[in-house]
């Protein structure tokens, strides 16, 4: 009868659930992960398992978790911070579980990993084949991270099938592989060269030294058949969808190829130049904040202020060691970096494994580390789950003399206890504000106040939860005249803007609260700065640009619409679809500001081009 260890399960759950339901940011899921992976662990430790990775390891990186929350101290938003802090948590006790495994339970879970990477990329191919050709994104919200995982999930795919020779294997790889390319993600595939060309020197060096053609044989076999495969489907899913005639068309699926991997138009000024943008911010950040950084999790929340003043904008640096160096400064990018060598040196330990798992491991682990440098991967946690699961994997030193007792015990506990408290509380005031949405969305105001102030007792660090305490009180106050409604709505804006002081929108409603009780320097300044941590926003430059057109200061109105106008397309380029036309609404507020100062002036002329404008502008919201 084969053993299933409990933590075999929980990795397990953990790795086939996060990427098939959700791959993205903050959500449900980790909550879930969450729970899992700290009960699991609590219990390993308190049943003193053998521990197989090397302390060093598992030390520097609960250092480096700490520096997270030394962070806390500086963070933009300390909610997000501690939401990083969990996932970080969740990652450790993942590599903690992996590294626990004996050899025939690490077998067991590469075949479930495979299993669902196969999964992941057949949902990809489908949806490609049937629905859509553009690049496929499968469960995940974004190509790009999707590609790496898919480039880790090929390298274990592939080196079993070298190894053993199972179709299932074979198969496995090139659907894996021919959804590597249809992504397009060229930071993957890059990403992917270095560890394929050491693969192919191995066999080649097998061919040299032991006449042994098997492996190169299996590889031309897998390489051979993703060629097939992604030619095939790019010659028919055009005719599938109706925009061919002819089922199989050659031309057609190179120009589908051309337009998705390529990409040739927009590579310079697209992706290298906004990565080098990016990158720019994060070190500016760095600067201002050299020694704990701008709060893990928070290179977004202080974007603005650091911003090139260029097009461009991301809520991730596209390069995750620069990430780690503005969000935790100095301390926590030392940590980061010597739990990296610390576990590199614990993975070359085991160079002597023969093992298919150990080198499918090392190649993927490779993989996923030179793409966290060029692009967000890591901000997946997906793709970082396993990445970490497959660290614990190929550095377990389980079979050998250094596995031992764990001695940090009391550190590890303490960090997976107040993960799990951490997880109670946010989880908790989630369910509580989501009703409260409800009935703020019913504008049943006074119920919905009650329980975003039951969600902030629980959990106070949410703005959001304050600003909807401060919208909901503003509306009572509009429908009651009452004054104490008033007065609840700043003291919750002000609690709000505390918490995440770079939300340009808090500083808007400051603005107008300050201007409805005349302090209008005051709400000048509020305004000024919703303009500087709005960067190419345009509601921000309307709103500050009408409050300066009714303080009758026309030179300095017309300099802030004619800002905002030079802007927001950056913001409508870079937004997704379903908030273009809400970003289009705002550029029509600053076209009309900017008429009505020409008209105040009589330059009748350009007032005429700027209603224009906002008949163009509104006759394409019209047809979007």
């Amino acid at each position: 009868m084969i053993r299933t260890n409990y933590y075999l399960i929980v990795l397990m759950l953990v790795l086939g659930i996060t990427p098939l339901l959700d791959s993205g940011y903050q959500h449900w899921i980790i909550f879930l992960d969450s729970l899992l992976v700290g009960i699991a662990v609590i219990k390993a430790l308190s049943s003193r398992i053998p521990v197989g990775w090397d302390k060093l390891t598992g030390g520097l990186f609960a250092a480096y978790i700490m520096a997270g929350l030394v962070s806390l101290i500086a963070s933009y938003n300390p909610h997000e911070t501690l939401v990083e802090v969990v996932k970080l948590t969740i990652y450790l006790g993942v590599f903690f579980l992996a590294a626990a495994l004996n050899k025939e339970e690490r077998q067991r879970l590469l075949r479930l990993l495979v299993l669902v990477i196969f999964l992941v990329a057949l949902v990809g191919l489908l949806l490609f084949l049937l629905i859509d050709t553009r690049r496929i994104e499968a469960t995940f919200v974004n190509a790009n991270p999707l590609g790496i995982y898919l480039v880790m999930g090929f390298f274990l795919a592939a080196i079993q099938y070298l190894s053993d020779g199972k179709w299932a294997f074979l198969t496995a790889a090139s659907v894996i592989g021919s959804g590597v390319i249809l992504t397009g993600s060229r930071g993957s595939m890059l990403a992917g060269l270095l560890p394929f060309t050491v693969l192919v020197i191995g066999v080649i060096w097998q061919i040299k030294t032991q006449s042994n053609f098997k492996a190169a044989q299996r590889l031309g076999q897998v390489v051979l058949a993703v060629i097939i495969m992604v030619g095939l489907l790019s010659s028919i899913a055009p005719a599938l969808q109706g925009h061919y005639g002819q089922l199989l068309d050659s031309q057609a699926g190179q120009e589908l190829l051309k337009r998705n991997v390529l990409r040739t138009g927009n590579f310079v000024s697209g992706s290298v130049g906004g990565r080098w943008s990016f990158w720019k911010v994060a070190v500016k950040e760095f600067r201002d904040n050299p020694i704990i950084g701008v709060g893990a999790g928070n290179y977004h929340n202080a974007y603005f202020q650091y911003w090139n003043q260029d097009r461009f904008y991301s809520r991730f640096t596209h390069n995750h060691y620069l990430q780690v160096l503005a969000e935790t400064g100095a301390l926590g990018f030392a940590l980061f970096l010597l739990a990296l060598a610390a576990l590199a040196r614990q993975v070359w330990l085991n160079r002597n494994r023969k093992d298919s798992l150990y080198q499918g491991c090392v190649l993927a682990g490779t993989a996923f580390l030179l793409h966290i440098g060029i692009d967000f991967s890591w901000d997946m946690p997906a793709v970082t789950v396993t990445f970490w699961a497959l660290a614990g994997v190929a550095g377990s030193r389980l079979e050998h003399e250094e596995a031992s007792r764990l001695r940090l015990k009391p550190v590890f506990a303490g960090l997976m206890l107040l993960m799990l408290v951490l997880t109670g509380l946010q989880a908790g005031s989630w369910l509580i504000a989501r009703q409260g949405a409800v009935l703020e969305d019913n504008k049943n105001y006074q119920e919905a106040i009650d329980k975003y102030q039951l969600a902030v007792k629980i959990y106070p660090l949410r703005y959001d939860y304050w600003s909807h305490i401060s919208y909901s009180a503003d509306r009572l106050y509009r429908q009651t005249n009452n004054e104490d409604y008033y007065i609840q709505a700043v003291t919750a804006l002000d609690r709000a803007l505390a918490l995440n002081p770079g939300n340009y929108y808090l500083w808007t409603v400051k603005g107008a609260y300050l201007a409805n009780q005349g302090i209008m320097d005051q709400a000048e300044i509020a305004y000024k700065k919703a303009v500087q941590n709005g960067g190419f926003y345009p509601a921000p430059y309307g709103d500050l640009g009408f409050y300066l057109l009714k303080q009758g200061k026309l030179a300095e109105a017309q300099a802030v619409f004619s800002q905002g106008i030079k802007w927001y397309p950056a913001a409508v380029r870079t937004a997704p679809q379903v908030a273009k036309v809400k970003l289009l609404i705002d550029a029509i507020k600053l076209h009309q500001g900017l008429a009505q100062v020409y008209q105040s002036d009589g330059k009748n002329l350009l007032e005429e081009q700027q209603k224009e404008k906002v008949k163009e502008i509104t006759d394409s919201i019209k047809e979007k």
